[in-house]
């Protein structure tokens, strides 16, 4: 047998290998796209749920508690009923036990709380494309953040000239959607709505840095044990935070009756998973661009479908964040090859 017939069987796994990881390069983008989606349409649903409950911080922690604690129930019961997934639980207490998952990676929950309740506060009053082009301009920078100092599965990844250029253009569309509109709705104040805005882009920073998180709990016990814990952490929080929004000044006018308003939990379970499926096949921060576009698209078809009067800046502003993650794309799909 000559070297070159031993050397082959190898040399046709390595193509092989090569070839599967191109297809899941090309499947994952639909993939990342959808989690935009799912995020945009979440927010639109916490909103309106929070406005249905009432007003004061009571309203927008019964919101995010719903989301988290039906999400919780939901995951409990996967993790519970598959044997798969009661494996790689189990994998998951063991890599706490002995440290092989460090424990500071298990808070991506508390970061899910914070998004969570920036919709339920910012969205009423701000508007879902504005509260988008927030959310957007925090999770470019910590998506870019995230990547550089290595917090995903796949570790540091240099901001190269074509990546910043993809980010570039995102935030550009961002300023450009947010020119010229009000600066509140319903009579808010220039100054809450600018609070809300502040609170709404550090909420996009843990957005970026949550996937990172979730990405490392997922490539050791997998997506599902990955948003099980996001949730039960955050349900945690969020059953404390509402003792003490108890006490405070609010109004609660009863549970709304449209079904549609408490799917917020399994809207996040399904983003959850998915970006700790999709997060280490590009990285944090093409995840996060494609995150963007597909929120800016939706965000953009809602308010089409809903006010029929869209500004041209919208227009221009979704293209131009579609030509940034297709630009990020391009750029990793190059350095994979």
């Amino acid at each position: 047998m000559t070297i070159d017939q031993v050397a082959a069987p190898g040399a046709r796994a390595a193509r092989a290998n090569a070839h599967s990881a191109r297809w899941l390069r090309v499947l994952a983008v639909p993939g990342m796209l959808l989690v935009g989606v799912i995020v945009a349409v979440q927010s639109q649903v916490n909103g309106r749920l929070r406005e249905e409950l009432g007003s004061g911080l009571q309203a927008s922690v019964i919101t995010a508690m719903l989301t988290f604690c039906v999400g919780c129930f939901i995951t409990s019961a996967v993790v519970a009923a598959l044997p798969e997934q009661r494996r790689r639980f189990g994998h998951f207490r063991r890599s706490l036990v002995t440290q092989v998952l460090p424990v500071r990676l298990i808070w991506g929950g508390a970061l899910g709380v914070l998004f969570v309740v920036s919709q339920a506060l910012a969205v009423g009053p701000v508007g879902l494309a504005v509260f988008t082009m927030a959310i957007v301009l925090g999770q470019t920078a910590g998506g870019a953040a995230a990547d550089r100092f290595g917090l995903g599965p796949g570790g540091p990844q240099p901001l190269s000239v074509p990546r910043l250029v993809a980010s570039a253009t995102a935030l550009g569309a961002i300023v450009l959607a947010g020119a010229g509109r009000p600066g509140g709705a319903g009579g808010t104040s220039t100054t809450v709505v600018v609070l809300l805005l502040m609170l709404t882009v550090v909420a996009g920073v843990g957005t970026a840095i949550q996937q990172a998180l979730n990405g490392r709990v997922g490539a050791v016990a997998g997506p599902y044990v990955a948003a099980w814990l996001n949730t039960a952490i955050g349900s945690g929080i969020l059953i404390l935070a509402l003792g003490v929004a108890a006490l405070l000044p609010h109004e609660f006018h009863g549970w709304p009756t449209q079904w549609w308003l408490y799917t917020g939990g399994p809207l996040g379970i399904s983003f959850i998973a998915l970006s700790a499926a999709l997060v280490r096949v590009h990285g944090v921060l093409v995840l996060m661009l494609c995150t963007i576009a597909g929120q800016m698209a939706t965000a953009w078809a809602l308010a089409t479908l809903g006010a029929g009067d869209v500004p041209w800046s919208t227009h221009v502003a979704t293209l131009l964040v579609l030509l940034g993650a297709g630009v990020a794309l391009l750029t990793r799909r190059g350095a994979a090859r």
